[in-house]
């Protein structure tokens, strides 16, 4: 028979700890949306910067890419191990 006590306890520690989290995942998504932001405007930045020379189109996109990956990159927190092997 199935323990219906055992099944609600769970409920309760799993509702629990995710309300415990809650704050985390909030300051994470305000930081990780704040980088992103800044890996934008870095980019806009940069293909503006460099528009004043129209020859080199794809370059000014490749850079303005490259900028905006480093600021992302940067912004990711240190001791996350799911991006490194």
């Amino acid at each position: 028979m199935i323990d219906l006590n055992q099944i609600w306890i769970t409920i309760q520690r799993l509702a629990t700890t995710f309300i415990t989290t809650l704050p985390r995942l909030v300051v994470a998504a305000v930081v990780a949306g704040t980088f992103i932001l800044l890996g934008r405007l870095g980019r806009r930045l940069v293909e503006r910067g460099a528009a004043e020379r129209r020859e080199h189109r794809t370059l000014q996109l490749a850079l303005g890419r490259l900028v905006q990956a480093a600021i992302v990159v940067v912004g990711r927190d240190p001791r996350d191990r799911r991006c490194t092997r």
